[in-house]
């Protein structure tokens, strides 16, 4: 793949390889000291526009943002812009927003990543994609999973409440979930 980046059907073929290779742990591990993280991101970038592209490299970064190394390795190296220019340029696929929630989801359980995903345009690219996407169940659990764990910062809370309409989305939909929660209650009785 880095031999020849430029060939698209050679990237498309190459990480739709790369994904099925990834389910198994010693696979995942070699991926990673081979400098696949790097390869994923250059083949994502040089091919933007590339559907194909995007869907199965974010799978890939999916499988491999399990630990703390390969997220930090990830994030190092632009995985965060990547995955949210990745998921606005192909918003209408859920399976690109899928791929996408799942990598910052999986990112932004460490709390040294969450202003980088913020930052980079990501809380905005997750509701988005929920949006998009709202009979996707899968990708509302993976978007709100992410959405709390950034939301649990402090910081990040803060942040977005100054600088978009999230923090006022996210406060009425606690409202919201407060409100349904205290009417089934009533009505349970």
């Amino acid at each position: 793949m880095r031999k020849h980046g430029e060939s698209l059907g050679l990237q498309e073929h190459g990480c739709c390889v790369l994904r099925h290779l990834v389910n198994n742990d010693e696979h995942r591990v070699k991926l990673v000291r081979a400098g696949g993280i790097e390869v994923i991101l250059d083949s994502m970038r040089k091919h933007g526009a590339s559907q194909v592209i995007h869907w199965q490299g974010l799978g890939v970064l999916f499988q491999l943002v399990t630990t703390d190394e390969n997220k930090d390795k990830v994030v190092r190296a632009g995985g965060v812009e990547a995955t949210v220019e990745g998921m606005k340029r192909h918003c209408g696929s859920e399976e690109v927003q899928v791929q996408g929630c799942g990598v910052l989801r999986n990112l932004s359980a460490n709390p040294g990543h969450k202003e980088r995903i913020v930052s980079a345009g990501g809380f905005d690219a997750i509701k988005d994609a929920m949006k998009k996407h709202d009979g996707s169940a899968g990708l509302h659990d993976l978007g709100d999973a992410a959405l709390t764990n950034l939301f649990c910062n402090p910081q990040t809370r803060n942040w977005w409440q100054r600088s978009s309409n999230l923090g006022r989305f996210l406060v009425a939909a606690q409202v919201a979930v407060l409100i349904a929660a205290a009417v089934a209650a009533w009505e349970t009785r």
